[in-house]
């Protein structure tokens, strides 16, 4: 890796205020193994969990495609996008703790992740779900209120969804406020994104843009708003081609 670690550079929620300092420094040997992970903790919860029932698959659509929204759920706010991804809770039977996070404003801009872990080419359902499971065990237990990103795609071309957007992300320091955050499973210094992949991110991207009028220009990578390798040379590269050749216009 390059020394990137968005867990620890992301910032997190700030209603933590002086408990999550004292639950990082209780974390903190559990913290200097994490800075060794990459992006992402790798470790497994203790917890031994029950296996999670196969998602169905998400099939990318186009913007030109109708019918892509579901009306809202009671539990989101006005305008809040609730498509066609996989719920939270197929992969995480544990609730996000809210009192830690800041409420999310309207959504103006989108930035695109990886996890920095290990290369990460599991086209299963339940493999990801493991993953994403131990990504949010490792924010939770650096005192954060649930995983730091609001969607998750992984190498199948499935999108789960996340951290609820009604709370602020926790993903990228100091640019929180209004910030998607999306997450793609695997660390692209290290493997390509799939086919899949990157057709179900470009018509996911597409899909958010166009709900919360959010333009190209305002769609970025970590590395664009912050020092870090995130989101991997790979997708970096594939980021910058489909905002180039209009893909996401």
């Amino acid at each position: 890796m390059t020394g990137e670690h968005p867990h620890r550079t992301a910032g997190e929620d700030t209603n933590t205020g002086a408990a999550t300092r004292r639950a990082v420094c209780r974390a903190g040997v559990a913290g200097l193994l994490l800075a060794l992970t990459g992006c992402a903790s790798s470790s497994r919860s203790s917890a031994r969990r029950r296996p999670l029932p196969e998602p169905r698959e998400y099939t990318p659509l186009t913007r030109r495609e109708k019918g892509y929204r579901v009306p809202s759920q009671p539990d989101t706010p006005p305008g809040a996008w609730t498509g066609a991804a996989i719920e939270r809770a197929k992969w995480t039977r544990e609730p996000p703790r809210a009192h830690l996070a800041n409420s999310m404003t309207r959504p103006n801009r989108i930035t695109v992740h990886h996890d920095g872990m290990s290369a990460f080419t599991e086209t299963s359902g339940a493999a990801a779900m493991d993953r994403l499971e131990r990504i949010r065990s490792a924010h939770i237990g650096q005192g954060w209120a649930d995983i730091g990103y609001h969607f998750a795609v992984d190498p199948g071309g499935r999108v789960y969804q996340a951290r609820p957007l009604t709370l602020q992300g926790a993903h990228v320091k100091n640019h929180n406020q209004g910030n998607i955050g999306v997450l793609v499973l695997g660390n692209y210094n290290r493997q390509a994104p799939t086919n899949a992949t990157e057709r179900a991110l470009t018509s996911f991207l597409a899909s958010l843009m166009d709900r919360y009028r959010v333009p190209a220009s305002r769609v970025f990578t970590h590395q664009e708003l912050r020092a870090t390798a995130c989101p991997g040379t790979s997708l970096q590269r594939f980021m910058v081609g489909v905002r180039r050749d209009g893909s996401l216009a």
